[in-house]
């Protein structure tokens, strides 16, 4: 009872999305989706919701369909779109869509559309390139004489029906009349009562596509300031050589990449015939070979060239170069790359777009993934941060997206958590600094007579106990860590790391830091003498005291009595 009901309640959210939301620009040219409007039946269909939360039908290669009774649509020019993610696209040809005794369109093992029109042959497409787990839309306007095939909006091509035909009443998704049957997802499909032009395509093809999140088609994200990463697949996991991991003042943690010998396996990954790529990069060398940033094995390479320019190269094929932009050393910048067979590379610099080169051929192979070095042992030196990898192509909207670390579009746990600042201007960064430097003069002359950490009545029951036994103890020269352990009934490691993550600094370090304050807030209150002074906070040194008091006030004790 439960799975009917939750079967209804998909089928009533696909009602909403594709009868309320899907007609908004469709309705002008009076022309409807009837898909939930007509007589329908399902066969073996499991609805489900993919990690971007969207709903799906799920067809199971075997004896999976839908069929659509619609008569009155079906019995004139009509329009079927549908976003299809076809599974083993390679091993079986896959029937998404056709009329009984008329004609079957499929997706064919050579990743194109196939077209085949009873007792006729079948006639294969160009320009189509679909990919095994990835989302295409996929758009048949059919009349009586002819199928126009669109596919991510763009127009494929024409078939003319050889013979004439009574299109009779039903529509058949995901199955034909013999032993083709569609194995992936289907979402969004519709049937519209009517031809659609290809500007209304183009405008159905980009509202969906906003609609989707940017974890759509995530495979990799690994943003080096944690030791876990995500990944959408059963891989071998993450190998680091060599890579250093420091923190940067914008970036936070970052992984530095320094030569030959540098580099992070992920192992092989699912990247079929397109990819896209985020990433911020820091180049602190152009050597005279290619830096490579990414590369897919013996497939493609991602790289910098001694110029500072970006560069796609494919094994014995092909070196396309974007030549407008020269990246500069020692500056952060956010590179975008996408890449798709038969369609070719396109680089952003910043989030947006410099440039593209065609080309129709590609060497598909193993695709294992390495960053920062590749199959010529071209290697990058430099810093890099938030690698973010997907298997479909985003659009330029979409890497502005990324770009801007826009929330909203991300909408789950995977979003990356900085934000990040990028090359303020020159005359910005003195103005800024001025004001921080001010605000943490103001802030600690509030806070002189307090503890380190704030007043008591803020800190947790662990910090209270912490800071009455420093306060107790300070001036005990023979105070140490030892004792401070003691004391808190712990072990120095226990008392490490929780003062570590409370706190960010080491027993050694809070107790110097509260001796330190104690002795400004003497220097200021009192005419001791600063050698009296010195004893009294637990420093048995002179010289000690005075390189400590340098260092966290940034004068010695003498003249920070003076000012």
């Amino acid at each position: 009872m439960g799975n009917k009901l939750l079967h209804i309640l998909n089928i009533l959210f696909f009602f909403y999305c594709e009868v309320v939301i899907g007609n908004v620009n469709i309705e002008n040219n009076k022309i409807t989706n009837v898909f939930h409007r007509c007589e329908k039946s399902e066969e073996n269909i499991q609805i489900q919701k993919d990690r971007s939360q969207l709903t799906n039908f799920y067809f199971n290669g075997i004896d999976s369909r839908i069929k659509l009774n619609c008569g009155s649509v079906i019995s004139k020019p009509f329009t079927f779109c549908a976003w299809i993610k076809p599974e083993d696209i390679h091993k079986n040809d896959m029937a998404i869509m056709g009329i009984p005794d008329v004609f079957w369109l499929f997706a064919s093992t050579n990743r194109e559309i196939r077209f085949a029109e009873l007792s006729i042959g079948n006639i294969y497409t160009s320009g189509v390139l679909l990919s095994n787990n990835v989302w295409s839309f996929m758009c048949f306007v059919v009349d009586y004489k002819s199928v126009k095939i669109y596919c991510n909006s763009d127009y494929i091509g024409e078939f003319q029906f050889v013979n004439d035909y009574d299109f009779g009443n039903s529509l058949i998704i995901g199955k034909d009349n013999y032993q083709s049957a569609f194995h992936g997802n289907m979402r969004e499909i519709s049937v519209y009562d009517g031809k659609l032009d290809t500007e209304v395509i183009k405008d159905l093809y980009a509202e969906s596509s906003r609609q989707q999140p940017l974890t759509e088609g995530l495979v990799i994200y690994y943003p080096y300031d944690d030791d876990k990463f995500f990944q959408a697949y059963k891989g071998s996991g993450l190998k680091i050589n060599n890579v250093i991991f420091k923190p940067d003042s914008i970036h936070g943690t970052v992984g530095y990449f320094s030569g030959k010998e540098s580099f992070i396996d992920f192992g092989l990954i699912p990247i079929d015939n397109v990819v896209s790529v985020s990433l911020w990069i820091k180049p602190q060398l152009l050597s005279q070979k290619k830096g490579a940033l990414i590369s897919l094995r013996q497939a493609i390479s991602f790289s910098l060239t001694a110029e500072g320019r970006l560069v796609l190269t494919i094994p014995t094929i092909v070196d396309l170069k974007e030549n407008s932009v020269q990246l500069k050393m020692n500056s952060w910048h956010h590179v975008g790359i996408t890449f798709k067979e038969g369609k070719g590379v396109t680089f952003y610099l910043n989030g947006e777009k410099i440039g593209d080169s065609p080309i129709e051929e590609y060497k598909d192979a193993t695709k294992e993934l390495r960053i920062g070095t590749n199959i010529w042992s071209e290697f990058f030196i430099g810093e890099m941060d938030d690698l973010i990898i997907w298997n479909r192509v985003l659009s330029d909207e979409e890497i502005r997206h990324v770009f801007k670390k826009d929330n909203e579009y991300w909408q789950n746990e995977l979003k990356p958590k900085r934000i990040q600042q990028f090359q303020y201007k020159v005359f910005v960064l003195p103005i800024l600094s001025l004001l921080f430097l001010l605000f943490l003069f103001l802030k600690i002359r509030s806070k002189k007579r307090k503890l380190v950490y704030g007043s008591v009545e803020q800190m947790d029951p662990f910090l209270i106990k912490l800071n009455e036994i420093v306060e107790e103890k300070f001036a005990d020269p023979n105070f140490m860590v030892d004792g401070f352990s003691l004391l808190m009934g712990m072990s120095k490691t226990k008392l490490y790391n929780e003062l570590k993550l409370r706190t960010g600094r080491s027993p050694k370090e809070y107790i110097r830091e509260c001796r330190l304050l104690k002795a400004s807030e003497m220097l200021r209150e009192s005419d001791m003498p600063v050698n009296e002074i010195s004893e009294a906070v637990g420093f048995i040194s002179r010289a000690y005291f005075n390189k400590c008091f340098r260092e966290k006030f940034g004068k010695t004790p003498t003249e920070f009595r003076l000012n």
